[in-house]
């Protein structure tokens, strides 16, 4: 079982898919599995960022510079987006 995903977490685009913009949305495409996925506005953003490796941390404060969420709920939302997206095979996580 892998460990928990925490602020520390370094997490980064998977090689397996490929994303599109559409409006304000994104969507992606899992090559693998022939699964698309729609991300909204924020979780088009944290998908922006994850180009590089990044901890979830740098990810929060990206988030809440740009949106105006408590801190407490961006980082539980962030985690279950993430481990969702690990789940699909969207993400991976690295080592720090």
């Amino acid at each position: 079982m892998s460990k928990p995903l925490s602020r520390h977490s370094i997490v980064a685009r998977s090689r397996r898919q490929v994303s599109i913009a559409l409006g304000d949305e994104l969507r992606l495409l899992h090559f693998k599995k022939c699964v698309f996925y729609s991300l909204n506005p924020v979780g088009a953003h944290v998908w922006d960022l994850l180009t590089e490796p990044r901890s979830i941390g740098d990810l929060q404060d990206s988030v809440l510079e740009a949106y105006e969420l408590e801190p407490e709920q961006c980082e539980r939302d962030l985690i279950n987006l993430l481990e969702k997206m690990l789940a699909a095979g969207l993400v991976d996580v690295h080592s720090a």
